[in-house]
């Protein structure tokens, strides 16, 4: 049985629909044939934010976070991804209020304390909702050493990791979407090839949302209906489609 349901089999491609046998499509963009002229080419160059190696060290902190953390509520998930990255190097970084407001959490504070919960990281819950720019609060993370072996990523890759998501949640299309969408956005992404095109676990996808199995269809047909998404195409056990064009920028490139 099809696990994604709610947009029906519009239209779909030859090769979703032998890669995923009785699956469902979510949604398609139609496509415009173009014919370039003389000396053009068909598709433009895409600026990407993040190479290969960076995209895979964001693959790597995926799964570090699902094995640590698998309990996180999304909005909990996507302050401990940029927490993550931001801290990978050095174990510790700063925090102001702002840098959380960025995040469009649905609940900050209940976020913020659930991370704290888990220990993992040391600060203050009310100095982090309320420090100003200019003196942000002081965030050490208390297994470094651990997280360290898991990721090994240089100062650079953490830094271009760390706003590839600050860039992806105020994009146009995701700013105002819930931590859940947001976060499918950025593992979609981030495991699709340099061409965009994505064939992932099903259950990966869940895990990295936090979200539960039955609760992903109606995560993805909210990224669909963003338009972040040109189509996926569903199983219980595998998804694959295509970032759409808009979004190539956040894909990983080939080198």
């Amino acid at each position: 049985m099809p696990l994604a349901t709610g947009w029906g089999a519009i239209e779909a491609c030859a090769a979703c629909a032998d890669a995923i046998p009785d699956g469902e499509v979510i949604a398609v963009a139609e496509v415009v044939s173009q014919t370039p002229a003389s000396g053009e080419s068909l598709t433009p160059a895409v600026q990407r934010l993040l190479t290969k190696h960076q995209g895979l060290a964001v693959r790597d902190t995926f799964a570090y976070l699902n094995k640590a953390f698998p309990a996180l509520s999304p909005d909990a998930r996507l302050f401990a991804l940029i927490l993550t990255l931001r801290t990978v190097c050095s174990g510790t970084t700063t925090f102001s209020a702002d840098d959380i407001t960025r995040l469009r959490l649905e609940d900050p504070k209940a976020a913020v304390t659930e991370f704290h919960t888990a220990g993992w990281a040391d600060y203050s819950v009310s100095e982090l909702l309320s420090a100003p720019a200019q003196r942000p609060a002081s965030v050490r993370v208390l297994r470094d050493a651990d997280m360290r072996h898991d990721l090994q990523m240089g100062d650079r890759t953490r830094s271009r990791a760390s706003g590839w998501v600050t860039k992806s949640n105020s994009y146009r299309r995701l700013r105002n979407q819930g931590s859940a969408v947001k976060l499918a956005s950025l593992f979609l992404a981030a495991h699709a090839d340099p061409a965009g095109h994505i064939h992932v676990c099903t259950r990966e996808i869940a895990v990295a949302c936090a979200v539960r199995t039955e609760a992903l269809p109606a995560v993805l047909d909210r990224l669909v209906a963003s338009g972040w998404i040109e189509y996926l195409h569903t199983t219980d056990d595998q998804t694959v489609g295509q970032v759409d064009r808009s979004a190539q920028r956040f894909v990983p490139g080939a080198a």
